[in-house]
């Protein structure tokens, strides 16, 4: 299968090996660099509702699972307003289950 996209790991070598990621027919990946190079990407399995939050600062071996909702993740204002339209696209919600656009 051909890449749409290959993005290269901006991170030191102690951040841990970027995940592989292979989007299925089932799933949603997304990518996000802020300002700053911080780089994340979001997956979401569209049958279990079950996402993963992949960061390079926080140590690409170590996802956050999101279960629909952000919570208190300690993210970037822009961080989380692309969380947000993430799970929006990924779900078809207009919002993130139960939660208002992110404002902080």
């Amino acid at each position: 299968m051909d890449a749409v996209v290959t993005i290269r790991d901006v991170h030191a070598p102690g951040c841990g090996s970027p995940p592989g990621i292979v989007n299925g027919e089932n799933s949603y990946v997304s990518y996000f660099e802020n300002a700053h190079g911080e780089q994340w990407v979001f997956t979401l399995d569209r049958l279990t509702g079950r996402g993963m939050l992949y960061g390079g600062d926080v140590g690409w071996e170590n996802p956050t699972i999101i279960d629909g909702q952000i919570g208190d993740l300690a993210l970037s204002h822009a961080e989380r307003i692309w969380l947000a339209a993430c799970l929006m696209a990924a779900t078809g919600d207009e919002l993130p289950a139960g939660q208002p656009v992110p404002t902080q």
